[in-house]
């Protein structure tokens, strides 16, 4: 009877006991890889090893051998695969989130290439305007000859470069500066009653005029304004005139407030007058 129980022993136990190595994960049998949850311990031990799967089921090493040898599972390790498996499918993405993660992930392509179209849009509007200012500038150089081919300031004996304005009037203005001088002009008299009258509303006013002018003289008749000594390139105006924009706004605003208090300040003087006068 004894004779026959040993005979009867599964042989991968006996080779257990004795040593053996163990049988090959990847082995397939005839009809052994039918069971979803035999294929999930193979794919386990193929990934972490025999002990880190045995481990992770709770079970020894031997069991996991045992069942890859057979191609069978004991009810033990069954329960265990399919707890494992449980989880995994509800760790897992469903086919609706997955799709959101998809389209999100579109839509956040989308706009990026939309930016990148807005920026090249962009800076193709920068390079025209660039090409545009290089090429008025280059009509503004002496040619060859000396003479100068389209510039608002004409040569003159009396100053060695007629594209600066001074603060003070020199007699050839008129000569030098042509149609330009009426702003000329006008500027010189926005920038005395500046001087004269700031911060009041007067000041203001004549602070608003006065870089209006200058911003016209710089980028329309392309000159230099004090304290500029020098012609200034295209660049340097570009940089000026942003300068003029910016404290224009500025201005314009401490104007609007400036006048609005004028304005408070004579109703309140009316009130006053009328309620002394009805006393």
């Amino acid at each position: 009877m004894d004779e026959s129980r040993r005979d009867a022993q599964d042989p991968q136990e006996t080779g257990a006991r004795s040593g053996a190595e163990p049988p090959d994960p990847s082995g397939v049998d005839d009809g052994q890889d039918q069971d979803p949850l035999l294929q999930l311990l193979r794919l386990l031990t193929e990934e972490q090893g025999s002990s880190k799967t045995a481990n992770q089921l709770g079970v020894d090493r031997k069991t996991v051998w045992r069942a890859l040898d057979a191609g069978r599972l004991t009810p033990r390790l069954r329960d265990a695969l399919e707890r494992i498996q449980i989880t995994a499918e509800r760790e897992a993405p469903s086919g609706d989130q997955l799709q959101l993660r998809v389209e999100g992930l579109e839509r956040r392509l989308q706009e990026v290439q939309q930016r990148l179209a807005d920026g090249l849009a962009g800076l193709r509007e920068d390079l025209s305007n660039l090409r545009q200012e290089v090429r008025a500038s280059a009509r503004s150089l002496p040619d060859e000859t000396g003479s100068e081919t389209a510039s608002t300031a004409h040569r003159s004996p009396h100053r060695n470069h007629p594209e600066v304005v001074m603060v003070d009037v020199l007699p050839d203005d008129a000569e030098v500066f042509g149609a330009a001088m009426p702003l000329i002009t006008e500027w010189r008299q926005q920038q005395a009653r500046f001087d004269q009258h700031w911060p009041s509303l007067e000041g203001l006013e004549s602070e608003v005029r006065m870089l209006e002018l200058e911003l016209e003289l710089i980028e329309q008749r392309r000159l230099t304004l004090p304290p500029g000594q020098l012609p200034r390139a295209w660049d340097q105006r570009r940089r000026e005139a942003r300068r003029r924009t910016q404290r224009l706004g500025t201005a314009r605003s401490a104007l609007k407030r400036a006048r609005r208090r004028r304005r408070l300040l004579r109703l309140a003087t009316l009130s006053f007058v009328n309620r002394w006068r009805s006393a």
